[in-house]
């Protein structure tokens, strides 16, 4: 378990800009004291596990972009301005969200974990110690991996000015730190947990339980305005009040009955598989099969790249079709099962119904066509064919402008390939 005070990317955004409006419903001094706030704009604040302060404005975590994933019950973006500030929130409590993913993602990297604070009205600059927790599973049964505790060194303690204001905790995982976050789904949960806690704040009362922590005094964690999306993916530890207070331990929303807040945790988190490399994953080909392919390699062939760390496993690549051609002259586009159950001869894959001849004949269907991709004519389609048609595009021999459109390009070696992928008849 990783475990230190020090090592962490801290994004720390506050949200102190341009706030519009913030309004406070009167609510009786209990531990359950959700308050609405508005804000217009806030600020960021970012450090690396390894000190480094972040300032680009949409910092998305060092993982090649392309294999980033959001976790999140909310906007990841945090673009909303509306929120709610769960004041009542005392020190040693724990907001925390829990993820499912697909088993073949695992094992999984974690980026970047956020999490937005609020403060409504306050009479005094406020100072929070907190702490980042990371699950695998559910955090009441799961395995904790990870903890990052703030100690004003490399993680800064959360300090905010009097008023109204926010401030987005964004820590990231630095790619030259040793201690990366993995979750490699041992127990075959497929879930991961981002959690965090308060673990001194600027003002904590005697006795929590009887007189909440001030809410103009301190910083509470926030949920969003939108509705309650996960009620079992949203979870909070609670201290033991009681049978006043709300649910001890870990409770997911679901199991918090009065306490239960109407929407989700402001927390997000990114994560990337580790078997994700940019430009690499699931290529769908013309015959309706899948490899696994560099995207430049799936466009080289005519085929449709699914994306970067995609898996054929999990992809549905769809059923080719082709010219079917009918005894009586008539063509239509059709899969190779089609066509032949309807009495049709199939064309090749990629083919259509077209007279680009002019002479009455769709072109796929004439019993004489040439077969276009056996460029040296000695009846086998191989690599010399390919060769062949390379060498003449390099020429720019007029017959290696396949859609004729005067220029070499990419377009003619696509429609090269897509000739030889549908074979010759």
């Amino acid at each position: 378990m990783i475990s230190h005070a020090a090592r962490f990317a801290v994004t720390s955004a506050m949200l102190a800009a341009g706030l519009a409006s913030a309004q406070a419903m009167p609510v009786a001094d209990s531990r359950n004291q959700p308050l609405p706030v508005t804000l217009d704009a806030f600020e960021i604040m970012s450090v690396s596990t390894l000190g480094q302060v972040i300032h680009e404005a949409e910092f998305a975590g060092f993982d090649p972009r392309s294999c980033i994933n959001d976790a999140s019950h909310t906007d990841p973006t945090f673009g909303a301005t509306q929120w709610t500030m769960q004041a009542g929130f005392a020190q040693q409590e724990i907001a925390a969200a829990t993820y499912t993913l697909p088993a073949s993602a695992f094992p999984i990297k974690i980026g970047v974990m956020r999490c937005l604070f609020l403060t409504l009205n306050a009479i005094e600059v406020t100072t929070t110690e907190w702490s980042i927790l990371v699950w695998e599973g559910t955090p009441n049964n799961g395995t904790l991996v990870a903890s990052y505790s703030s100690d004003n060194i490399i993680l800064p303690h959360l300090v905010m000015p009097p008023g109204t204001n926010g401030t987005l905790i964004e820590v990231s995982v630095d790619p030259g730190d040793p201690e990366q976050i993995i979750i490699t789904n041992a127990g075959g949960s497929n879930r991961f947990t981002i959690g965090f806690r308060i673990d001194r704040h600027n003002s904590q009362t005697a006795n929590p339980c009887l007189t909440a922590p001030p809410s103009n005094r301190n910083a509470f964690p926030a949920t969003d305005r939108d509705g309650l999306a996960s009620p079992t993916g949203n979870w909070l530890f609670a201290l033991n009040c009681g049978s006043f207070g709300c649910a001890a331990g870990w409770n997911t929303f679901s199991n918090l009955g009065l306490c239960t807040p109407s929407g989700d945790w402001a927390i997000a988190a990114t994560w990337s598989s580790l078997s994700c490399i940019e430009g690499f994953g699931a290529c769908c080909k013309l015959d309706g099969t899948c490899a696994q392919l560099f995207d430049f390699e799936c466009n080289a062939i005519g085929g449709t790249y699914q994306g970067d760390g995609s898996a054929c496993a999990t992809v549905n690549c769809p059923t080719p079709t082709g010219a079917c051609c009918f005894p009586n002259g008539f063509c239509l586009v059709l899969s190779q099962a089609q066509c032949g159950g309807t009495g049709g001869t199939y064309a090749g894959h990629g083919t259509i119904c077209e007279d680009a001849n002019g002479n009455g004949q769709f072109d796929a269907c004439e019993a004489d066509k040439p077969c276009l991709a056996d460029r040296n004519g000695d009846g086998v389609l191989d690599f010399f064919d390919v060769q062949h048609f390379l060498s003449a595009f390099s020429a720019h021999d007029p017959n290696a402008d396949l859609n004729g459109d005067n220029v070499f390009d990419f377009f003619d070696v696509q429609a090269y390939l897509n000739l030889f992928s549908a074979g010759c008849p």
